[in-house]
This record gives structure tokens, sequence and C-alpha cells, in this order.
């Protein structure tokens, strides 16, 4: 999906680092992305929160555009993030 992406768009963001994703590492079979990512960084989930919100009464939302639009916002608001250019 990474190669179609960035040979059909080669300005997106991803372009200057699809090589790490697909190309073998020098010396390798495996790519840099598999070499030093995969297996290194652990899984997070929610399992645990959920367990022992469980009896409170508190619901963790769905991950969803309307919960990321809402984050978005409250960053922009506050100063962490620019807003992003207005369409032309």
């Amino acid at each position: 999906m990474l190669a179609k992406l960035t040979a059909k768009l080669p300005d997106h963001p991803m372009a200057p680092y699809a090589d790490m994703f697909l190309d073998p590492a020098r010396g390798s079979d495996i790519s840099v992305q598999e070499m030093y990512a995969d297996g290194t960084f652990p899984a997070f989930g929610r399992h645990n929160a959920e367990r022992a919100l469980s009896d409170s009464g508190l619901v963790c939302p769905p991950v969803d555009a309307g919960l990321l639009d809402t984050y978005l916002y409250a960053f922009r608001r506050a100063g962490y993030l620019e807003p992003p250019p207005e369409k032309r």
C-alpha cells in the first residue's frame, strides 16, 4: 500500500520514508523497519483500563472520527497545533 501511495503521490509526507519500510537493509533480507521496530515497541490496548473501570459507570468512548476531531480541536485551541491551511 505504501509503495502504491508514494508512486501515485511522490510529494506525500511518507514518501521520504518509504525505503525504510520497503527495501531490505544493507546485508539483510529484512527492512530497516522490521529490523528495528518489529517486536521492539509494546502493543497497547485498553483491556486493563476497561476491566478496572467496569464497575465505575465510566465508559471509554470509541476512537472514531468524532473523537479525533475533538482532540484536534482541543490541541489547536491550546496552541499545540496550527490550524490547517484554508482550502482554495
